[in-house]
């Protein structure tokens, strides 16, 4: 989900990529069957790479974050 959530962040501004690296870190644990709200933004672009986080939250905590490293293409 973190890292749709990345790539669906990218293709709203219009740009295709793919995942060169993702970081995830696991905060607390998530029973099975909780709502959860995720959101992802663009913190910066690097040689070419867009870094990217994204939020796994569970009643406004974080549950979980990743930091990815996504590349363009043409596809």
């Amino acid at each position: 989900m973190l890292d749709a959530a990345m790539t669906h962040c990218l293709l709203a501004q219009g740009i295709q990529c793919l995942t060169a690296r993702l970081s995830i870190r696991y905060l607390e644990r998530v029973p099975i069957g909780a709502e959860l709200d995720i959101e992802a933004g663009v913190k910066d672009k690097r040689m070419g790479l867009h870094i990217v986080e994204a939020l796994l939250k569970r009643d406004d905590r974080v549950v979980a974050k990743a930091e990815g490293r996504l590349m363009p293409y043409g596809g």
